[in-house]
């Protein structure tokens, strides 16, 4: 029943998002029945109108009708100012116990009662209520949120950083550096972190950030493409994608005994301390944290997976599979008692886990989950192209790999090649063209240049001077690389 109120939580989380549905307002009656006191001194009341129900606040001199809920995933929710402060209220199921509300900096848990409702849905739901109130966040962490446009072409850079960041110079295609201003949120949003925003006229591609916090400077790869590179392919804006990069820039590789704790609505679980990326959102069904980690010659594995999880069985590359049971989390008293269980085992040396099979108490199986390690490939893939610098390029199948040493077996060492890739190594600098196609023919200011068929492959290398005009607009390597773009 307690999971219940997690699930709540994505609805929730949807609705104050996209705003209230479609619903229509009445004026509530002076009698109605209060089912909640509100912060500010604000009361909620729910009463029936026709086949709909109610809800508002009587203060606010409206409530909104529409059919009651259907289940715990179709809440209906309503956000309003009480006096300064962000009130959240609204309508379950009756098999939800709690409600989880969560917001940029703060969250909130709070019970849901049927209060003093009476009317012809009693029984079936139940009103919620809270105020927000902040939540830690990671003081060092940063987000960042690159965006193509068109019309006029441009790419976009905004995100958010953590109090302790100083300084975040964004290193461009060229090499130069462009200082981002650090600008602090506004302080009824109750979140100490600042925001940013770059705008780039087209060509200009992005390398890296390069991010001053607690007294050193740490450089997080972006890679991002020039603005405008698609925009002759596609209407409107391009796609945006979040990237979030924590306080460090590799994953916790301590081990020890099992430690837990929370941050804000995050859960921390680590080996011996906890460490950046041992904060995330707990697991739900069935999504599972399983990783490993190591110190010196010891390698250990760590999962954190639903309570209906038992036991976890694991496919090693080398031996018989082992089988490991789940706990509770030791010591831990924080918000998500009896929602997550934890498994641990020190590995074989050597051994990489291809497989973990989640098993419930009766032994059935209730989840494959492929990993934490990637099995690896066949054999190495074949080199397309040796460019300039040192850098090869091989691929086979799907797998493309660009880099200063030979191809590898290594899964971590591949891009995808789902469509075609234009890849630009700075050491390199040539634009190279990937695509699984048996003829490939790009076209630039200087011509059109004709692939070389390499099994299922086709490589397609732009002289370093050379700008690209199709299928994709790139500019010449010799003034903008490290960046990979993918159509």
């Amino acid at each position: 029943m307690r999971r219940l109120g997690l699930g709540l939580l994505v609805g929730i989380c949807a609705w104050s998002l996209a705003g209230p549905a479609a619903a229509r307002p009445v004026p509530p009656a002076p009698d109605a029945p209060v089912v909640a006191s509100l912060p500010g001194g604000a009361t909620l009341v729910a009463f029936d109108h026709g086949a709909d129900l109610c809800f508002g606040l009587r203060r606010g001199g409206s409530a909104t009708c529409d059919a009651p809920p259907h289940g715990y995933l179709d809440p209906r929710v309503e956000a309003s100012g009480v006096n300064g402060e962000q009130v959240v209220y609204g309508v379950t199921t009756s098999d939800a116990t709690s409600v989880e509300v969560l917001a940029a900096g703060a969250s909130a848990t709070g019970p849901v009662s049927g209060g003093a409702y009476a009317g012809r849905f009693a029984g079936q739901v139940q009103a919620h209520r809270r105020g927000l109130q902040r939540s830690s966040t990671d003081a060092g962490a940063v987000t960042v949120t690159p965006t193509e446009h068109c019309d006029p072409a441009a790419m976009k850079l905004t995100g958010l950083a953590g109090s302790d960041v100083q300084r975040i110079d964004a290193v461009l295609g060229d090499g130069t550096r462009r200082r981002l201003p650090l600008h602090p949120l506004p302080t009824r949003f109750g979140d100490p972190r600042h925001a940013y925003a770059l705008v780039l006229a087209p060509g200009i591609a992005v390398r890296a950030l390069r991010i001053a916090a607690g007294g050193r400077v740490r450089v997080l790869p972006v890679g991002q493409a020039p603005g405008g590179a698609t925009c002759t392919r596609q209407l409107g804006n391009g796609g945006a994608f979040i990237l979030g990069f924590g306080a460090s820039g590799t994953h916790s590789m301590s081990t020890g005994p099992l430690v837990a704790r929370d941050d804000g609505d995050l859960l921390c679980v680590g080996l011996g301390a906890i460490g950046a990326g041992d904060c995330q959102v707990p697991p739900i069904d069935p999504l599972a944290r399983i990783d490993t980690r190591g110190s010196g010659a010891q390698r250990s594995l760590l999962a954190v997976v639903p309570p209906e999880v038992a036991a976890l069985r694991l496919t090693p590359s080398s031996g018989p599979p082992i089988t490991v049971p789940t706990t509770d989390l030791p010591g831990y008293t924080g918000r998500y008692v009896g929602l997550v269980r934890v498994a641990t085992v020190v590995l074989p040396a050597g051994a990489k886990v291809y497989d973990t099979y989640e098993l419930a108490a009766d032994g059935h199986l209730l989840q494959h989950v492929p990993g934490p390690d990637q099995r690896p490939l066949a054999h190495a893939p074949a080199v397309l192209a040796r460019l300039p610098g040192g850098v090869v390029v091989a691929g086979a199948e799907r797998c493309v790999q660009v880099g200063a040493d030979a191809p590898t077996r290594d899964r971590a060492d591949c891009r995808l090649a789902f469509g075609p890739i234009f890849i630009s190594p700075c050491a390199a600098r040539r634009i190279v063209v990937v695509a699984r196609a048996r003829r490939l023919s790009v076209r630039t200011d200087r011509g059109v240049i004709r692939g070389q068929r390499k099994g299922r492959l086709s490589v397609a290398v732009v002289p370093r001077d050379a700008a690209l005009r199709s299928p994709v607009r790139l500019p010449p390597a010799a003034r903008q690389c490290g960046y990979t773009l993918q159509t």
